[in-house]
Protein backbone atom coordinates (compact mmCIF):
# COMPACT_ATOMS: atom_id res chain seq x y z
CA UNK A 1 0.00 0.00 0.00
CA UNK A 2 1.54 3.38 -1.00
CA UNK A 3 2.58 5.69 1.85
CA UNK A 4 2.50 9.49 2.18
CA UNK A 5 4.40 11.91 4.41
CA UNK A 6 3.29 15.55 4.78
CA UNK A 7 5.38 18.22 6.52
CA UNK A 8 3.63 21.52 7.25
CA UNK A 9 5.20 24.91 7.92
CA UNK A 10 3.29 28.15 8.43
CA UNK A 11 -0.12 29.24 9.69
CA UNK A 12 -3.41 27.57 10.58
CA UNK A 13 -4.53 27.68 6.95
CA UNK A 14 -1.48 25.61 6.01
CA UNK A 15 -2.41 23.05 8.68
CA UNK A 16 -5.99 22.85 7.40
CA UNK A 17 -4.84 22.42 3.82
CA UNK A 18 -2.56 19.56 4.87
CA UNK A 19 -5.43 17.85 6.68
CA UNK A 20 -7.56 18.06 3.54
CA UNK A 21 -4.81 16.66 1.34
CA UNK A 22 -4.10 13.86 3.84
CA UNK A 23 -7.74 12.85 3.83
CA UNK A 24 -7.77 12.84 0.04
CA UNK A 25 -4.86 10.38 -0.06
CA UNK A 26 -6.35 8.17 2.68
CA UNK A 27 -9.63 7.91 0.78
CA UNK A 28 -7.67 6.66 -2.22
CA UNK A 29 -5.93 3.89 -0.33
CA UNK A 30 -2.73 5.61 0.83
CA UNK A 31 -1.47 5.45 4.42
CA UNK A 32 0.23 8.30 6.28
CA UNK A 33 3.75 7.90 7.69
CA UNK A 34 5.64 9.80 10.40
CA UNK A 35 8.87 10.24 8.44
CA UNK A 36 9.77 10.94 4.83
CA UNK A 37 12.12 7.94 4.78
CA UNK A 38 9.16 5.54 4.88
CA UNK A 39 7.09 7.38 2.26
CA UNK A 40 6.42 6.83 -1.42
CA UNK A 41 4.97 10.37 -1.75
CA UNK A 42 6.36 13.33 0.22
CA UNK A 43 4.59 16.69 0.40
CA UNK A 44 5.82 19.86 2.08
CA UNK A 45 3.20 22.54 2.72
CA UNK A 46 4.63 25.97 3.49
CA UNK A 47 4.28 29.68 2.70
CA UNK A 48 6.15 30.05 -0.57
CA UNK A 49 7.29 33.66 -0.32
CA UNK A 50 8.88 33.67 3.12
CA UNK A 51 11.37 31.78 5.28
CA UNK A 52 13.23 30.44 2.22
CA UNK A 53 10.47 27.92 1.61
CA UNK A 54 11.89 26.47 -1.58
CA UNK A 55 15.28 25.85 0.06
CA UNK A 56 13.49 24.09 2.91
CA UNK A 57 11.63 21.83 0.54
CA UNK A 58 14.62 20.95 -1.64
CA UNK A 59 17.01 20.57 1.29
CA UNK A 60 14.58 18.56 3.39
CA UNK A 61 13.97 15.97 0.73
CA UNK A 62 17.42 15.79 -0.89
CA UNK A 63 15.70 16.22 -4.25
CA UNK A 64 18.72 17.42 -6.19
CA UNK A 65 20.90 14.59 -4.88
CA UNK A 66 18.24 11.98 -5.66
CA UNK A 67 17.31 13.62 -8.98
CA UNK A 68 13.59 13.33 -8.36
CA UNK A 69 10.87 15.23 -6.59
CA UNK A 70 7.79 17.38 -7.10
CA UNK A 71 7.26 20.83 -5.56
CA UNK A 72 3.76 22.32 -5.63
CA UNK A 73 3.23 25.97 -4.69
CA UNK A 74 -0.24 27.15 -3.70
CA UNK A 75 -0.83 30.48 -5.41
CA UNK A 76 -4.06 32.32 -6.16
CA UNK A 77 -6.12 33.71 -9.00
CA UNK A 78 -4.92 37.03 -7.55
CA UNK A 79 -1.52 36.06 -8.93
CA UNK A 80 -2.97 36.03 -12.44
CA UNK A 81 -4.93 39.31 -12.45
CA UNK A 82 -5.26 42.22 -10.06
CA UNK A 83 -8.41 43.60 -8.46
CA UNK A 84 -9.39 46.80 -6.67
CA UNK A 85 -8.09 47.19 -3.09
CA UNK A 86 -5.97 44.07 -3.52
CA UNK A 87 -2.65 45.74 -4.36
CA UNK A 88 -0.35 44.19 -1.72
CA UNK A 89 -2.10 40.82 -1.67
CA UNK A 90 -1.99 40.59 -5.47
CA UNK A 91 1.70 41.52 -5.43
CA UNK A 92 2.51 38.61 -3.09
CA UNK A 93 0.56 36.15 -5.24
CA UNK A 94 2.22 37.38 -8.43
CA UNK A 95 5.48 36.70 -6.58
CA UNK A 96 4.41 33.08 -5.97
CA UNK A 97 3.66 32.72 -9.68
CA UNK A 98 7.08 34.13 -10.65
CA UNK A 99 8.81 32.00 -8.01
CA UNK A 100 7.17 28.85 -9.40
CA UNK A 101 8.21 29.63 -12.96
CA UNK A 102 11.80 30.46 -11.95
CA UNK A 103 12.15 27.37 -9.77
CA UNK A 104 10.95 25.23 -12.66
CA UNK A 105 13.72 26.64 -14.88
CA UNK A 106 16.34 26.11 -12.18
CA UNK A 107 15.32 22.58 -11.27
CA UNK A 108 14.37 20.99 -14.59
CA UNK A 109 17.97 19.85 -15.12
CA UNK A 110 17.71 17.92 -11.84
CA UNK A 111 14.54 16.12 -12.94
CA UNK A 112 12.45 17.95 -10.31
CA UNK A 113 8.92 18.94 -11.24
CA UNK A 114 7.57 22.30 -10.05
CA UNK A 115 3.85 23.01 -10.22
CA UNK A 116 1.29 25.46 -8.87
CA UNK A 117 -2.41 25.51 -7.96
CA UNK A 118 -4.08 28.92 -8.29
CA UNK A 119 -7.58 28.91 -6.76
CA UNK A 120 -10.17 31.67 -6.66
CA UNK A 121 -12.61 32.08 -3.74
CA UNK A 122 -12.26 29.21 -1.25
CA UNK A 123 -14.49 28.79 1.80
CA UNK A 124 -13.42 27.08 5.05
CA UNK A 125 -10.43 29.41 5.45
CA UNK A 126 -9.67 32.56 7.47
CA UNK A 127 -9.13 34.63 4.31
CA UNK A 128 -12.32 36.72 4.54
CA UNK A 129 -12.08 37.48 8.25
CA UNK A 130 -8.45 38.54 7.77
CA UNK A 131 -9.31 40.63 4.71
CA UNK A 132 -11.89 42.60 6.70
CA UNK A 133 -9.76 43.03 9.83
CA UNK A 134 -11.78 40.69 12.02
CA UNK A 135 -15.19 42.14 11.10
CA UNK A 136 -17.30 38.96 11.02
CA UNK A 137 -20.31 40.71 9.49
CA UNK A 138 -18.38 42.10 6.52
CA UNK A 139 -16.56 38.78 6.15
CA UNK A 140 -19.81 36.96 5.28
CA UNK A 141 -19.03 37.19 1.58
CA UNK A 142 -19.75 33.59 0.60
CA UNK A 143 -23.38 33.34 1.66
CA UNK A 144 -24.96 34.16 -1.71
CA UNK A 145 -22.87 31.88 -3.91
CA UNK A 146 -20.96 28.59 -3.73
CA UNK A 147 -17.18 29.11 -3.62
CA UNK A 148 -14.61 26.36 -3.91
CA UNK A 149 -14.13 24.04 -0.96
CA UNK A 150 -10.72 23.23 0.51
CA UNK A 151 -11.22 19.68 -0.75
CA UNK A 152 -11.45 20.96 -4.32
CA UNK A 153 -7.95 22.42 -4.01
CA UNK A 154 -6.71 19.22 -2.37
CA UNK A 155 -8.14 17.22 -5.27
CA UNK A 156 -6.21 19.38 -7.75
CA UNK A 157 -2.99 18.77 -5.80
CA UNK A 158 -3.69 15.04 -5.76
CA UNK A 159 -4.14 15.05 -9.53
CA UNK A 160 -0.80 16.81 -10.04
CA UNK A 161 1.27 14.53 -7.81
CA UNK A 162 -0.20 11.31 -9.23
CA UNK A 163 0.70 11.98 -12.88
CA UNK A 164 3.29 9.65 -14.48
CA UNK A 165 6.94 10.70 -14.04
CA UNK A 166 7.15 11.98 -17.62
CA UNK A 167 4.17 14.36 -17.12
CA UNK A 168 4.00 17.70 -15.29
CA UNK A 169 0.81 19.69 -14.82
CA UNK A 170 2.49 23.06 -14.46
CA UNK A 171 -0.45 25.13 -13.24
CA UNK A 172 -4.10 24.60 -12.38
CA UNK A 173 -6.26 27.74 -12.25
CA UNK A 174 -9.35 26.80 -10.27
CA UNK A 175 -12.61 28.74 -9.85
CA UNK A 176 -16.09 28.14 -8.57
CA UNK A 177 -18.54 27.87 -11.48
CA UNK A 178 -20.08 31.12 -10.18
CA UNK A 179 -16.81 33.07 -10.31
CA UNK A 180 -15.64 34.12 -13.76
CA UNK A 181 -12.39 35.85 -12.74
CA UNK A 182 -10.46 37.25 -9.78
CA UNK A 183 -12.54 40.41 -10.18
CA UNK A 184 -15.88 38.63 -9.81
CA UNK A 185 -17.57 36.67 -7.07
CA UNK A 186 -20.40 37.23 -4.65
CA UNK A 187 -22.77 40.17 -4.69
CA UNK A 188 -21.37 40.90 -1.23
CA UNK A 189 -18.22 42.18 -2.92
CA UNK A 190 -20.34 44.72 -4.77
CA UNK A 191 -22.10 45.71 -1.55
CA UNK A 192 -18.78 46.23 0.21
CA UNK A 193 -17.56 48.41 -2.68
CA UNK A 194 -20.74 50.50 -2.54
CA UNK A 195 -20.38 50.87 1.22
CA UNK A 196 -16.84 52.16 0.77
CA UNK A 197 -18.00 54.61 -1.91
CA UNK A 198 -20.78 55.85 0.36
CA UNK A 199 -18.35 56.33 3.27
CA UNK A 200 -15.87 58.19 1.09
CA UNK A 201 -18.60 60.61 -0.03
CA UNK A 202 -19.78 61.38 3.50
CA UNK A 203 -17.41 64.39 4.09
CA UNK A 204 -18.85 66.12 1.02
CA UNK A 205 -22.37 65.81 2.41
CA UNK A 206 -21.50 67.46 5.72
Amino acid sequence: MPRVFIKTYGCQMNERDSEQVSQMFIERGYTMTRTEHDADVVLINTCSVRDQAEQKAIGKMGMVRRRRGHIINIGSSAGKEVYKNGNVYCATKFAVDALTRAMRLDLVEHNIRVSQVSPGHVEETEFAITRFDGDAERARIYEDFQPLKAGDVADAIYYQVTRPPHVIVQDIVLFSAQQASANSGSTSDLIVSLDRLRDSMQPFRE
